[in-house]
């Protein structure tokens, strides 16, 4: 019988394989549909040999921008762009800083996602612009 081929990174300084990490995010409901098309697509990561990891946005506390522009001074300023709201957006922002890919699933309503969607990405605000960064 044939091993499975392992799908992996290799750079020219790396002597080594490098496993992928494959991130899954659920917005929908818990056990619901959306949750299941995301483990599903974990799972075929997973048998090409990715490390996997999911996480249902539900679970989290993630507050709404409150557009203060507190990350915009800090980014300006040279401090990191850091966000004044205390709540699971950093750790979440982490893992998906650490992952090499991202599969997203959220239900579709009144023609757009959820709002919960909306807001991570809204939080990403100018903190995560690259030509803010490097001035």
């Amino acid at each position: 019988m044939q091993g499975k081929r392992r799908q992996t990174k290799l750079f020219a300084f790396q002597k080594e394989e490098v496993q992928m990490k494959i991130l899954g995010i659920s917005g929908g409901m818990r056990n619901g549909s959306n949750d299941g098309m995301c483990i599903e697509a974990l799972m075929g990561a997973k048998e090409m040999g990715a490390e996997v990891e999911f996480i249902q946005l539900q679970n989290l506390h993630i507050e709404h921008c409150t557009g203060c522009t507190a990350c915009v001074q800090s980014v300006l300023g040279g401090r990191g762009g850091k966000c004044v709201l205390k709540d699971d957006f950093d750790w979440l922002l982490d893992k998906m800083l650490d992952a090499d890919g991202i599969v997203f699933s959220t239900p579709i309503f009144e023609k757009g996602a959820t709002g919960l969607f909306h807001t991570i990405t809204d939080r990403f605000g100018p903190r995560m612009d690259l030509s803010l960064i490097h001035i």
